[in-house]
């Protein structure tokens, strides 16, 4: 099977979930013996030599650099159209079996895609459903998520007749947007984690280093994860050291705004870009990851799972995984009850030791890059037979 996988930009470096996905997931499938490119602009050095050594070609698409400025393909698209890209499109597509645009800016480019017997649009998540998840931040925000509402829906009714179907990594995403567009043939393919990368061995004595250490990853510039760091620090954390008074705080991830950077303190640290996260697992008694907005996956999860790391998380947090209270993690959505569960597992190390392990055996049954890139292929190939 031949596949061509589309991206706005090269997906590269590995510090955005889009960009992981494409990768590991045309690894994978390169792995399996299927001829897998990659189309975009022009990688660096260092991305070319990445996707080379995992046996994806990366063909001839525009030059120079994506803009993120110019008129939209369609009235009242919310996204820029780059004619460039879709020449390179319209040239590629036809010596592929499937055609994937990656995210949602891609789908205006179907027309071009439709040269290939199977088009797919791999969403990741659904926009609509995951801006509506922000808190409303007033009249101001609802109205522009009212008016993006407007715009993607347009965007979609004009471009998703060439598409054969759309790809979501969890159901929740995927229902919201069969309920949005009536007829689409939806499917699910969730995310998986590097089970080597991300191993008990690489965190060996995971939360034994003698201090209460809480950490919270992810890239700060998501408005999710800075809301979900705030929350921790400013409604959460309070309780913890109420009865845990050295318990100490680790926001880790690039980016942090005004915001982050303000939750500092000789109890809260903030990193800003970390090289290697795993050191921070490593060191954490607690991984908190209490979400409040957003949607889709977390990667963050997956990796702390992969770690044996014990987790508490909001039910936000675990959507579109096997997250089984009190087996493989521990699930709070309120601030008292999430500071609850953290100070248990302070407590008790041997539950802790006990829920990290049931992490680590969660996704290396069912949520590994080879799991994932499985059900991809049957999410894309879905009806193709008959």
């Amino acid at each position: 099977m031949t596949w061509l996988f589309v991206t706005s930009r090269f997906p590269w470096p590995l510090t955005h979930g889009t960009w992981l996905r494409v990768y590991h997931l045309t690894a994978e499938l390169a792995g399996q013996g299927d001829r897998v490119s990659v189309l975009s602009y022009p990688p660096s050095a260092q991305a070319g030599r990445a996707y080379a050594a995992i046996g994806v070609d990366l063909p001839s698409g525009p030059t120079g650099q994506p803009s993120n400025h110019g008129p939209a393909r369609s009235w009242l698209s919310p996204h820029v159209f780059d004619s460039a890209l879709a020449g390179s499109v319209a040239d590629s597509a036809g010596d592929f079996d499937t055609v994937v645009l990656v995210r949602e800016k891609t789908l205006q480019y179907s027309p071009e895609a439709r040269r290939a017997a199977t088009v797919v649009v791999d969403m990741v998540d659904d926009p609509v459903l995951e801006r509506s998840r922000h808190p409303s931040g007033g009249p101001g925000k609802r109205a522009r998520l009212a008016v993006f509402r407007f715009r993607q829906s347009r965007c979609e009714r004009r471009f998703s007749g060439d598409v054969d179907r759309f790809v979501f990594v969890s159901p929740n995403d995927a229902e919201a947007f069969a309920h949005r567009r009536a007829g689409a043939e939806v499917a699910c393919a969730p995310n998986g984690v590097d089970t080597d990368y991300f191993s008990p061995a690489a965190a060996a004595g995971c939360g034994d280093q003698g201090a209460s250490t809480v950490v919270f990853l992810g890239n700060m510039a998501h408005e999710p994860n800075e809301q979900a760091a705030t929350f921790l620090i400013r409604q959460i954390a309070p309780s913890v050291w109420a009865a845990r008074p050295e318990t100490r705080f680790l926001i880790v991830g690039a980016n942090p705004s005004v915001a982050v950077l303000s939750l500092k303190s000789d109890h809260v640290t903030v990193t800003g870009y970390v090289a290697d996260v795993r050191p921070y697992l490593k060191a954490a008694s607690v991984v908190a990851l209490p979400m409040q907005s957003g949607t889709g996956i977390k990667n963050k999860l997956l990796e702390a799972w992969a770690m044996g790391c014990p987790v508490t998380a909001t039910s936000l947090a675990c959507q579109g995984l096997p997250a089984s209270h009190g087996e493989n993690v521990l699930i709070a959505d309120s601030a008292k009850t999430h500071a609850d569960a953290i100070c248990r597992l302070i407590a008790d190390q041997p539950y802790r030791r006990r829920l990290g392990a049931a992490g680590r055996k969660t996704v290396e049954e069912t949520l590994t890059w080879s799991h994932a890139a499985d059900q991809f292929r049957r999410a894309c190939t879905k009806g193709a037979q008959g």
